[in-house]
């Protein structure tokens, strides 16, 4: 391997660690809004019924 390779390797290298924490953010995003998404809306029950917040 030369030094040209090697340079084109470490900057694939960079690349790729780059792309993987662009998808671990929006791996977090996604689960954030799902977390959001899926939570409940209501305040407890109270004697007239649930009440939206």
């Amino acid at each position: 391997m030369n030094v040209s390779d090697a340079e084109k390797l470490r900057a694939l290298e960079d690349e790729n660690n780059r792309l993987k924490r662009m998808l671990a953010d929006a791996t977090l995003d996604n689960a954030a809004l799902k977390d959001l998404v899926t939570k409940n809306y209501y305040r407890p029950m109270s004697k007239d019924g649930p009440c939206r917040t």
